[in-house]
C-alpha cells in the first residue's frame, strides 16, 4: 500500500491503534497487509515478517482435521462471494504455542478493487474463562448428582429446567430428560389436603420467588402410581444474573415408616401400661380386701384368747392357752409376711413418719420375747449406747418388725447361751439420728454359701424334708426392704457352730430432745413359767382402772364383743353403734370422751362418719381413733385426713389399745402434745 495524502496517514495510524490483529486480502489469496496489533499478537518482530511467515501462523491442521491452507483459501473465498463470513479459528505462535481466535472476514474496496480484510479476535483469554466455568459447572453438577437429596432447579417462568441425579434415581426413571419431561406425572392430581398438585405447586414456587425460602410437606408419585411422601425446601438462589429456584426433595417413606412404628410401640406400650396399670390397681385392691378379710378373724382369735386368759383357768389350761396364743400370734406374724411381702411385689410397700421413743421399743422387744427365751433358758441382753432421750420420727412399727424378725431368728436357731441386741446412735451432719442394730446368738451359725443367698426370698437355711425350725422364707427378703425404705442396709456375719450376727442401720428424724439415755441396758435369764405367763400382754398386769366413756363402733359381733371386754376390764364404759349411721346419731344425742371406730361397715363407712361429725363443727376436741383391719400403705393417713386423731390395726394388741387410749385421754380427756402427725 502507498501513502496517499495525510487523511490516509491517519487511517493506517488509526488501523495500527487498533485493539485487534487486522490483515488483508486480495483475489490472488495474497496477504498484503496487518496492524501493529498482528505482530504484538504472535509476537513477531515487523509487520513484514507477519506477512512473509503467515502460513506459520497456523497448524498445519484445523481442530476438525481438514488443512489449514485448504480451508483458509475457502473461507476468503466465501468472504468475496458474500460480502462476509465469520469462523472459529486455530492460529499459533512460531514457537507453537495455540491461539484459539474467532476471524471476521469483511469485503471491501480499496483502490477501486475489492479486497477483504480480516479481523482476529484472540479468544484464549475468553476460552480459559469458558473452561473454568465449564469445570465449576462440572464440579457442581458433581456435586449435585451426589447429593442424597432429589434436586430440581425452576426458572423465573416456572419451567423446570434441570434436575440432579438423585432426582432420577428416586423416582426409577431411565434419565434426567426423562425426569423434565414427566415432572407433572410425579405428583397425583391432588394432594392430600384435597388441593390440587399443579395449583399448590406454582403457589410454593412463587413463595419461594418473593420470600426468599418456602418448606413444605408435599405427596410425589412414581409413575406406577407408588406415593411417596416427600418434605421440599424451595430456596432461590442467582444464577448467571437472574433468580431461579432450586428445590430439594427430602424423601419421608422411612421416616414414615418409623414413625408409624414408633407410634404402634407408643400404643402398645400405652395399652401395657393401663393394663399394668389396671393389674396393679386389681392387686392392690386384692391386697387390701385380703388384709382385711384375714385380719377380721384373726382379731377374734387373739382376742378371744386375750379374754380367756383373764378369766379362771387350770395350769394345764394355761399352758394349752399359752401355747395357742403363740401358735396364733406365729401364724398372725406368718400372714403379715406373706401380705408384706405382696405389697413389696405391688410397690404399695411404704411406712409412716410418726413421734416414738426408742426407751419404748426396747420394752416392747423385751415384753415380746420374754417367755419363749426362758423357756429355752438363754440369757437375753438389751445393751443401748448414746441414745437421745426425747422422740424420734419414723415407722415405729416396721422398725420393730426387723428387728422382732431378727430377735425371732436368733431364737429359732439358737438352743443354749445368749441373745444380744446392741444400739448405737449418731447424729448426723444433717441433723437426723442414724442407728446401728446389732442382734448376735450363740446358735448354730450358717456356712457362706447360706450368707450369700440369705436375703433372697423364699429362702431358708434349713430346706430339707426334715425340717426343724420352719417359717416362710420372707422374712429378711421383707426385712432389707423395710430398712432400705429407712434410708440403711443389712449385712450378717457368721461361721458354723459359731453362732451369727445380724446388722443393720436406719435413719430417723430427731423430735429435738438430744439429752443422751442409755437406760435400755439391762439382761435375764430364764425364770419360771408363771412369771413368764403373767407378763404376757393382756394379763392382770395390764388391769389397772381407768375412766373414760367411750363409744365403740363396730359391725362385727366378735370384734364387739372382744373390743367391749377388753375397754371394761381396765375400766372404761362402752357403748356400742352397729355402723357409722348410728354412731353419728348417737355422738350427736349423747356424751362421750372417745370413739373408737371401724371403717369398713355398712350404711356408712368409718371415714364416711367421722367426716359428718366433723363437719358439725360441734366436737372439735372429741378424740376419734380408728380401729380396722385396714392395714395397708396410706390407710393410716386416710384416717388422719377424715379428722381422725389415730390409727389401731386389726388384730388388736391389748397394750396397744390401752397405750393408745392412755395418750388421748389423759389427764383428764386433754390431747396429749404430739410432734408428728
Amino acid at each position: 500500500m502507498q501513502k496517499g495524502n495525510n487523511t490516509f496517514d491517519l487511517a493506517l495510524a488509526l488501523l495500527d491503534a487498533m485493539p485487534m490483529c487486522l490483515n488483508c486480502w486480495n483475489k490472488q489469496f495474497e496477504n498484503i497487509y496487518c496492524n501493529d496489533e498482528a505482530v504484538r499478537l504472535f509476537d513477531l518482530s515487523s509487520k513484514s515478517e507477519y506477512l512473509q511467515r503467515f502460513k506459520e501462523l497456523s497448524p498445519e491442521r484445523q481442530p476438525n482435521g481438514r488443512l489449514s491452507a485448504e480451508m483458509v483459501k475457502e473461507c476468503v473465498e466465501r468472504a468475496f462471494a458474500e460480502g462476509q463470513f465469520r469462523f472459529e479459528w486455530m492460529h499459533q505462535k512460531l514457537d507453537g504455542e495455540p491461539v484459539p481466535a474467532e476471524i471476521t472476514l469483511v469485503r471491501t474496496i480499496y483502490n477501486g478493487v475489492h479486497v477483504v480484510a480480516g479481523y482476529t479476535r484472540d479468544l484464549r483469554e475468553l476460552k480459559a474463562t469458558l473452561e473454568k466455568m465449564r469445570e465449576a459447572d462440572e464440579r457442581t453438577q458433581i456435586m449435585l448428582d451426589a447429593t442424597p437429596l432429589c434436586a430440581n432447579f425452576w426458572d423465573k417462568d416456572y419451567n423446570n429446567i434441570d434436575c440432579n441425579q438423585e432426582a432420577v434415581k428416586l423416582f426409577g426413571l431411565k434419565s434426567k430428560q426423562e425426569y423434565l419431561e414427566r415432572f407433572g406425572e410425579l405428583s397425583p392430581l391432588r394432594q392430600p389436603c384435597g388441593r390440587l398438585s399443579s395449583e399448590m405447586a406454582l403457589e410454593k414456587i412463587t413463595v419461594a420467588f418473593e420470600q426468599g425460602v418456602c418448606r413444605f410437606e408435599w405427596m410425589h408419585q412414581k409413575l406406577d402410581g407408588e406415593p411417596i411422601p416427600s418434605e421440599i425446601i424451595l430456596v432461590r438462589v442467582k444464577h448467571r444474573g437472574e433468580f431461579i429456584v432450586a428445590g430439594y426433595t427430602r424423601d419421608l417413606r422411612e421416616l414414615k415408616a418409623m414413625l408409624g412404628e414408633m407410634h404402634k410401640v407408643e400404643s402398645d406400650l400405652r395399652l401395657a401400661r393401663d393394663a399394668a396399670e389396671e393389674s396393679t390397681k386389681a392387686k392392690s385392691e386384692f391386697l387390701a380386701n385380703m388384709s382385711h378379710e384375714i385380719r377380721t378373724p384373726m382379731n377374734g382369735i387373739l382376742g378371744l384368747l386375750h379374754l380367756l386368759n383373764n378369766t379362771e383357768l387350770q395350769a394345764v389350761q394355761q399352758s394349752y392357752l399359752q401355747k395357742t396364743l403363740f401358735s396364733a400370734t406365729n401364724l398372725l406374724r406368718i400372714i403379715n409376711d406373706i401380705l408384706d411381702f405382696s405389697k413389696i411385689e405391688a410397690g404399695k410397700l411404704e411406712i409412716e413418719k410418726v413421734p416414738f421413743s426408742m426407751q419404748a421399743i426396747c420394752d416392747e422387744l423385751q415384753d415380746v420375747f420374754v417367755a419363749k427365751i426362758r423357756e429355752k433358758g438363754l440369757a437375753f441382753r438389751i445393751n443401748a449406747h448414746g441414745i437421745p432421750k426425747g422422740k424420734i420420727l419414723g415407722d415405729p412399727l416396721r422398725l420393730k418388725q426387723v428387728l422382732f424378725n431378727l430377735v425371732g431368728n436368733s431364737l429359732k436357731f439358737t438352743e443354749k447361751g445368749e441373745i444380744a441386741v446392741n444400739i448405737e446412735s449418731r447424729i448426723q451432719d444433717d441433723g437426723r439420728i442414724g442407728y446401728l442394730f446389732a442382734v448376735r446368738d450363740t446358735g448354730i451359725g450358717m456356712t457362706p454359701e447360706q450368707l450369700e443367698r440369705l436375703f433372697s426370698a423364699f429362702t431358708q437355711a434349713d430346706a430339707s424334708t426334715t425340717r426343724k425350725y420352719g417359717g416362710t422364707g420372707l422374712g429378711l427378703a421383707i426385712s432389707r426392704n423395710l430398712v432400705s425404705i429407712m434410708n440403711g442396709e443389712i449385712w450378717a456375719e457368721s461361721d458354723p457352730g459359731q453362732g451369727a450376727a445380724f446388722f443393720f442401720t436406719a435413719v430417723f428424724d430427731s423430735c429435738g430432745a438430744d439429752d443422751v439415755d442409755n437406760t435400755c441396758d439391762g439382761s435375764f435369764v430364764a425364770q419360771s413359767l408363771e412369771e413368764e405367763f403373767r407378763a404376757l400382754p393382756g394379763s392382770p398386769l395390764s388391769a389397772q382402772k381407768r375412766k373414760g366413756h367411750i363409744l365403740l363402733v363396730e359391725d362385727n359381733d366378735i370384734n364387739q364383743l372382744i373390743a367391749e371386754e377388753l375397754l371394761k376390764a381396765v375400766g372404761y364404759t362402752v357403748d356400742i353403734a352397729n355402723n357409722g349411721q348410728e354412731a353419728l346419731n348417737m355422738v350427736m344425742n349423747g356424751k362421750y370422751d372417745m370413739v373408737l371406730m371401724d371403717i369398713q361397715m355398712p350404711v356408712m363407712d368409718g371415714l364416711s362418719a367421722t367426716r359428718a361429725i366433723r363437719d358439725t363443727g360441734l366436737f372439735d376436741d372429741l378424740p376419734i381413733i380408728a380401729m380396722s383391719a385396714h392395714a395397708m400403705s396410706g390407710d393410716r393417713e386416710k384416717s388422719l385426713e377424715s379428722g381422725m386423731n389415730d390409727h389401731i390395726t386389726k388384730p388388736i394388741e391389748p397394750e396397744v389399745v390401752y397405750a393408745t387410749l392412755d395418750a388421748w385421754l389423759e389427764p383428764q380427756g386433754a390431747v396429749p402434745e404430739r410432734c408428728g402427725p
